[in-house]
């Protein structure tokens, strides 16, 4: 669930819903959740790939990229 409420700030910010001071103070309330959640990058990585799959903002090309990264 917090890869979905990371991706969701993340690409609202992206898209301009949302201004970046905003996004950083959401993900900053959940930064201690995903440490306990996650014991490295590689896997909250591949969390946070999974949950922008399920709620689907970006389209192919956005999904490359993100998986590039």
């Amino acid at each position: 669930m917090v890869c979905i409420i990371s991706h969701i700030a993340t690409a609202s910010t992206d898209a301009g819903y949302l201004n970046k001071k905003d996004a950083l103070k959401i993900l900053d309330e959940i930064i201690d959740y995903v440490k306990q959640c996650h014991d490295s990058w590689d896997k909250y990585g591949s969390r946070f790939m999974e949950g922008q799959s399920e709620v689907g903002l970006n389209n192919f090309i956005g999904n490359s990229v993100l998986n590039q990264y």
